[in-house]
């Protein structure tokens, strides 16, 4: 189910004719391929637990945990953030409107308890509200069903 439409998650909601985007998929066996993107689910599993249903959480919790997530040097880059290396290749607008950041080297959280200390308002965000832009993209209405996430500041 989840990959029913590869052909669809590879083009653009906004002209079916553009290619966005690349899927590739690893050979079933071959852990060699996927060491990586193993390791980032089990981070995603550290601070989600199995059997917790991401429906649970809200996009702010989710994009919380990526945060921290990205956050965590990895040795397998050279001891750099992912959000570090991103940071080169994306403009700052990129980050802005996904509500991304990075976290202290010292502060990054990878258990449950991020989610906990979060929704018991403890968890305070690193990037000042007001030093945010607002970027407002017009999407067509036929593109709306294929929308994920809305943000509705």
């Amino acid at each position: 189910m989840e990959f029913d439409d590869i052909i669809g998650m590879e083009r653009s909601v906004f002209d079916s004719n553009v290619q966005r985007t690349y899927i590739f998929f690893c050979e079933p066996n071959r852990s060699n391929e996927k060491g990586a993107c193993e390791n980032n689910h089990r981070r995603v599993r550290d601070i989600f637990p199995k059997r917790s249903p991401l429906s649970g959480y809200t996009q702010e919790e989710v994009t919380l945990a990526f945060n921290n997530i990205n956050s965590y040097r990895r040795n397998s880059q050279f001891r750099k953030f992912p959000y570090e290396l991103a940071m080169q290749v994306s403009p700052a607008e990129f980050f802005e409107l996904l509500g991304l950041y990075q976290i202290k080297d010292t502060e990054e959280e990878l258990t449950p308890k991020l989610i906990k200390t979060h929704r018991k308002g403890l968890v305070q965000e690193a990037a000042p509200e007001k030093n945010r832009s607002k970027l407002e993209i017009e999407v067509p209405e036929e593109a709306h069903a294929q929308l994920r996430f809305v943000s509705q500041d």
